[in-house]
């Protein structure tokens, strides 16, 4: 064997010895779009095709990212926001073509479309009930955002939350007995996933994290909640169980990603800016690996004296203190920096399901013996240069 194919079999093997093992998640880009600024996708009964929103009109593309069809095209309005009917034959979507956002629904190729809801206030997100029989939706008429649902025989409508604070994007758990939604009711100024019963009752909150959670959607099961976080300091989507547990982080691309939606194959559609606008890109959960499910994570505030301290999670900047932090459970590194102060690092360990206060002092930094001879001399020579100045002074 030659030298130079021994060296090639060699690196070979290397390759495979330290290549990373594949991903358990497969993301692929379904539309390349210039014009495309908003998305909020929606699954065919059949997972055959994809409907969207582009910020302008509603659309509909084959998942082998053939057939671009316009369904809408009202220049003078604003159409998003698509939902697919469980029959497969219509699609609701939210449009501003009655001077307001109202809840219209229009037939998959186009036609027949036709206004749902009236009225002054702004409506929009609906989501077909999995009987397709009502459209749950958030609405401004009750003079604030509440989840609505309307039955789509006799047009009766039924607000379902009335709390003070922002209810919206609801979405039917596969069984309809179900609705997770979106909810600024939380302790903070942000929003959070929520779930009640179809009727209302037993609300219940699924995530509670300082960062934005929003666009929930279930798997085809009801065992899972998909939705958008920012608790990564970016928009990326992340995976729950149905009861809120095992919080985990689905996409890690820098770009904006948001607004998703789980399809009948388990695959999840979803809003993403990777190509510069918000085009639709698909997550697919590989049949034959397991997504690795941690545990929830948790929250750690530290404060420290003085306050405003740079602080440092993992060698990972957090911004300044005071500051709650969203962790894994386990042992984490604390750094705090200040200049005129030594820097402090200390270990913490914080257990699953625990909130923790961590409260650091910080010591002024000490002077070397160098730095205090020379703020010696400085003194000195300061001193020499006012005795001259008299002494010219007196001769003058």
């Amino acid at each position: 064997m030659k030298r130079g194919e021994i060296v090639f079999i060699l690196f070979l093997i290397l390759i495979v010895i330290f290549s990373e093992p594949s991903s358990a998640v497969i993301i692929t880009n379904l539309t390349i779009l210039d014009n495309a600024n908003g998305c909020a996708p929606s699954w065919s009964p059949d997972g055959k095709k994809v409907a969207f929103g582009n910020g302008f009109d509603i659309w509909v593309i084959d998942t082998d990212n053939t057939n671009l069809t316009s369904l809408t095209s009202n220049l003078s309005s604003f159409d998003w926001t698509a939902a697919w009917s469980p029959d497969g034959k219509k699609i609701a979507f939210m449009s501003s073509r009655s001077g307001n956002f109202d809840i219209w629904v229009t037939d998959c190729d186009g036609t027949n479309t036709t206004q749902l809801t009236t009225g002054q206030s702004d409506e929009g997100y609906p989501a077909f009930s999995p009987d397709g029989k009502k459209i749950a939706f958030y609405s401004g008429r009750s003079k604030n955002w509440d989840i609505w649902v309307l039955d789509i025989q006799n047009g009766n409508l039924t607000q379902l939350t009335f709390h003070p604070k922002n209810d919206m994007q609801p979405a039917w758990s596969p069984d309809g007995k179900k609705i997770a939604f979106a909810s600024f009711r939380g302790s903070k100024i942000d929003t959070d996933i929520w779930v009640m019963g179809s009727d209302g009752s037993n609300l219940t909150q699924l995530t509670n994290d300082p960062a934005h959670e929003d666009h929930p959607t279930w798997s085809p099961d009801g065992t899972m909640i998909a939705f958008r976080s920012t608790r990564s300091k970016n928009p990326d989507i992340w995976v729950m169980s149905s009861d809120g547990k095992n919080q985990t982080q689905l996409t890690t691309d820098p770009a904006v990603d948001e607004c998703c939606a789980w399809g009948p194959d388990g695959k999840i559609a979803f809003g993403s800016k990777r190509s510069g606008r918000v085009n639709v890109w698909i997550a697919e959960i590989d049949v034959n690996e397991t997504l690795p499910l941690g545990p929830s994570p948790v929250s750690i505030t530290i404060t420290s004296d003085p306050p405003n301290v740079d602080l440092y999670v993992d060698g990972r900047p957090e911004g300044r203190t005071p500051e709650e932090v969203r962790i894994i459970p386990g042992t984490h590194q604390i750094k705090l920096v200040r200049t005129g102060f030594d820097d402090k690092v200390i270990d913490v360990e914080i257990l699953a399901g625990e909130t923790k206060n961590v409260s650091v002092s910080l010591t002024p930094a000490s002077k070397s013996p160098r730095v205090l001879s020379f703020l010696a001399i400085s003194v000195m020579i300061g001193l020499m240069v006012v005795v001259l100045f008299l002494i010219m002074q007196k001769k003058g």
